[in-house]
């Protein structure tokens, strides 16, 4: 699984960390078929699960940079010097917008949970803000137009919204929330299961009134300053531009000082008529494939499946050291059945990786920031951690499915799953399917299956 890491600026230096565009790879290895009947010697067919690039986000399994920013008056010089407190003031007029300080004062000290946030007006969350979205929306297809890839449009997916409130009252940005979720299990539980990836902005610490730091005047400027910090971080650029992206759904949330603000973008290549699910031991999902995705043949379709432990809630102490996260632990690769007197001679193969702090690890009082010192300290911790993690490896077992149907643009996929649920027992098991766009492997979807755990209703849409 990939890594992703985010900044601590509102403007990221050009520089960007070497691990940035590291290791965001799956490993499809090439698994040999051997001929067991008959005369004439041992024959060979193959199919593969081969290594594919996919750091720093974009279409399919790209757990993509973020960002964690100050917005306001704050500057990097480079990634990991001393940075210090600029003058800036901003101008413009602001847009129609809630730049209520809503006690901003009790915010270090509180984790609030974000089941007890609601939209008071009733607004749905992803048209929450709307006229600022499609300000983003515009000058996000802006750089797409300039980089000569198709336009996005604005999805309707609710948990980057319900993110961006939930890491504004709490003080924190991360991919990580304090329900314990990471990006593709939230986008899962809010009904998306396309391919997506992840950018971020926003502080682990709060702006306060006494730390002399001038209000946000202008909406629109800050989505404009933070766009420009994206786009000067190759990652996040990677992800803003990449072409087989279809959609963006946006989370901001802000008040006087403080301004957080998240981009999920997500392809539209896959339709289920029943959406992964494990039952009895079984795996199984059916669909269809569109928008140039089709399948030649059986071996134009791939399935993982990666694991995470039961999910629980987090403090900010332990999310404000999450310079970067993983998309779990790649624990099987299923393959077609075969016929004729044909077997798989490997059952297995291994898989190098290397991990992310995991934030579980780190004790839940572990204090947080009291000033934007000290948000700057923890997380060049956090980078330094990261970036000394070492390589480690995995078995990956290759199951055989029972069921593997795939024809021109329909797949039905079974397969017995019921060693590995006894193996890793209750957790989050998430189904990547890798499809052919335009000649070229991507990942098309990507589902968060929680089982024998129970997910935060936060994110079911309404």
């Amino acid at each position: 699984m990939g890594r992703s890491e985010w900044y601590y600026d509102g403007h990221p230096p050009a520089c960007t960390c070497a691990a940035c565009n590291e290791g965001g790879s799956r490993s499809r290895r090439t698994e040999t078929a051997t001929y067991g009947g008959g005369t004439g010697g041992i024959s060979t067919d193959t199919t593969t699960d081969e290594d594919r690039n996919e750091s720093g986000g974009g279409s399919g399994w790209k757990w993509v940079l973020g960002i964690v920013a100050f917005l306001v008056l704050v500057r990097l010089g480079s990634c990991l010097e001393n940075y210090q407190l600029g003058s800036e003031r901003r101008s413009g007029l602001p847009v129609e917008a809630d730049l209520t300080d809503t006690s901003i004062q009790s915010k270090g000290t509180v984790d609030v949970p974000i089941s007890a946030m609601s939209d008071e007006d009733g607004t749905s969350p992803h048209l929450k803000h709307i006229e600022a979205k499609q300000y983003m929306l515009h000058l996000i297809n802006k750089e797409r137009r300039l980089a000569g890839v198709p336009p996005v449009t604005l999805g309707d997916n609710i948990a980057a919204q319900l993110h961006a409130e939930s890491a504004l009252t709490n003080c924190f940005s991360s991919h990580w929330g304090i329900d314990g979720l990471k990006p593709y299990m939230r986008y899962s539980l809010a009904g998306g299961y396309q391919s997506n990836s992840e950018n971020g902005s926003g502080s682990d610490y709060c702006i306060k009134e006494n730390d002399w730091y001038e209000p946000i005047w202008s909406v629109e400027e800050e989505l404009s300053v933070i766009m420009e910090g994206l786009m000067d971080s190759p990652g996040h650029r990677e992800t803003i531009l990449d072409t087989w992206h279809k959609k963006v759904n946006i989370g901001l949330s802000w008040d006087i000082y403080n301004f957080s603000a998240y981009q999920h973008f997500e392809g539209d290549y896959i339709e289920y008529d029943g959406l992964p699910s494990i039952d009895n031991g079984m795996l199984s999902f059916t669909g269809s494939v569109k928008n140039g995705v089709s399948f030649h043949d059986n071996e134009d379709l791939g399935v993982q499946i990666y694991y995470d432990p039961p999910p629980h809630a987090l403090t900010r102490g332990q999310v404000a050291r999450t310079y970067c996260y993983d998309g779990g632990i790649q624990i099987a690769s299923l393959r077609e059945p075969l016929s004729g007197g044909w077997y798989y001679e490997d059952q297995e193969f291994t898989k190098f990786y290397v991990p992310c702090p995991d934030p579980y690890n780190i004790p839940a009082n572990a204090p947080v920031a009291r000033s934007h010192d000290e948000a700057g300290f923890l997380w060049e911790q956090s980078y330094i951690e990261s970036e000394n993690q070492p390589e480690q490896s995995v078995i990956v077992p290759a199951i055989t499915a029972i069921e593997w149907i795939v024809q021109d643009e329909i797949f039905s996929v079974a397969a017995d799953v019921e060693d590995l649920l006894m193996v890793h027992g209750n957790g989050v098991y998430t189904i990547v399917v890798w499809g052919r766009i335009d000649g070229k492997d991507a990942v098309i979807s990507e589902y968060s299956i929680f089982h024998g755990t129970t997910p935060p209703d936060t994110y079911t849409p309404r």
